[in-house]
């Protein structure tokens, strides 16, 4: 053969595969299961319910939240209410009982609405539990630091076989108000009673007899009063180590009264006033000059107890103080031969006037008549009419007839000569 021979030279085909044989797969074997009846469990019907109480307490978990959220949103937006509502107030609030026969009660107020000149409380009292002890209206009486309200005081009386305390208080022009965004409460008087036995006495604002006078046109807008119930209780004596301070008391009791001046008075300048008074059992007395409602100076001290006094004022007091503004008071205190101390302070304010003519100095005018009284022309002398003279205090501008004593101006010794006729016609006590 030829090797070169094209044909001879291509590549032989691969040989085929031989043919699988087929695979036998077993068939897949059931597995065989036996069954058996298990006992049912026995449930007992305890563990059922102490099951569905625990479900319920942990279900009630975001409930009582939830409540409690709300019951502070609500509170909360009542105190926001609360806070900003505005009131012409007065309440009664009981300090902490320190002992088992007293207790003290304080009277508040506030004015959030307009501006008010005349505030009047009447409170009843069971006499048959309470007595009153003591009211205390002044700075002098009463040591806080809770804010007041300042004014002249008409009327601070009680009557324990009634048992009724009666308070008036007069703020001059432009009146007393309370902001609503401030929630503090006024200070208006703080009365001391003595326990007569335990119970739970009620303390009442008459609504009949209270009121707060607005400036502006003497109407009464008090709208909210809240009485007060105390609950007394027996207080268990501590032993103190501090020694028990022993009040020092005369031998012989002593008392002094001023009897002139009393207020609504206006003296001349360059006349000499007469001072008197009536005691008992004083030795040495010292006089002093009270300048709107502050110590001005000493006028005498401790000289013999003849029962007056001559006060040239020019040799005290400068002319420059003789104004519309400046009002007097005196006071004279009295000791006793064991050094015991009575004093008294005029109960209203007299006025000094610069003119020296023969009315001024001779007839000083203590009391004005009814009619002149009658402000606002109704036939009858009340609250109105102080109210209205209040509204006009030291005004340029005024009714002639509210100046009762002529000195050009309407003040307080008005407000006195008012108060005089406010107590004949026994408005006030």
């Amino acid at each position: 053969m030829n090797s070169n021979n094209p044909v001879n030279n291509q590549p032989q085909a691969a040989a085929a595969p031989p043919p699988q044989q087929p695979v036998s797969i077993p068939a897949p074997v059931t597995p065989s299961i036996e069954l058996y009846d298990l006992p049912k469990p026995k449930i007992k019907l305890s563990v059922i319910l102490s099951s569905l109480v625990v479900i319920l307490l942990i279900a009630a978990i975001p409930i009582g939240v939830y409540l409690t959220l709300q019951q502070q949103n609500i509170k909360s937006k009542a105190d926001q209410v609360a806070t900003t509502t505005p009131k012409t107030s007065l309440s009664l609030i009981v300090e902490p009982q320190a002992s088992a026969s007293a207790v003290v009660v304080k009277i508040y107020t506030r004015a959030d609405i307009d501006p008010v000149n005349l505030i009047v409380a009447s409170l009843k009292f069971p006499n048959d539990i309470l007595e009153v002890s003591s009211i205390a209206t002044s700075s002098a009486e009463i040591k806080t630091n809770e804010k007041r309200v300042e004014g002249k005081w008409l009327e601070a009386a009680n009557n324990n076989q009634e048992g009724t305390i009666d308070l008036a208080l007069g703020v001059p022009n432009p009146g007393f108000k309370s902001e609503i965004s401030d929630n503090t409460k006024y200070l208006l008087a703080t009365v001391t009673f003595n326990v007569k036995r335990f119970g739970t006495p009620q303390i009442t604002i008459v609504s009949e007899k209270s009121m707060m006078l607005r400036n502006s046109d003497t109407l009464n807008i008090l709208n909210e009063k809240r009485d007060l119930l105390v609950n007394l209780r027996p207080i268990e004596k501590v032993a103190s180590a501090t020694a028990a301070i022993t009040e020092t008391k005369p031998k012989k009791e002593a008392s002094i009264k001023i009897t002139s001046p009393l207020g609504g008075e206006s003296f001349a300048y360059f006349n000499p006033i007469d001072i008197k008074w009536e005691s008992q059992n004083i030795e040495k007395v010292s006089i002093s000059l009270l300048l709107n409602d502050s110590l001005y100076g000493n006028l005498a001290t401790n000289i013999a107890n003849t029962g007056s006094f001559s006060w040239k004022i020019e040799n005290t007091l400068p002319l420059t103080y003789i104004n519309a503004n400046s009002v007097f008071q005196i006071k004279v205190v009295g000791s006793t031969k064991d050094n015991f101390l009575v004093s008294d302070t005029t109960p209203g304010y007299f006025g000094l006037v610069s003119q020296t003519d023969a009315k001024v100095k001779n007839t000083p005018k203590i009391t004005i008549e009814r009619v002149q009284a009658d402000l606002n022309n109704n036939n009858k002398v009340d609250f109105a009419d102080l109210s209205l003279l209040l509204s006009n205090f030291n005004k340029q501008k005024f009714e002639e007839s509210y100046d009762f004593n002529g000195d050009g101006v309407v003040n307080v010794i008005d407000l006195w000569l008012l108060r005089g006729a406010l107590f004949t016609e026994k408005v006030i006590e």
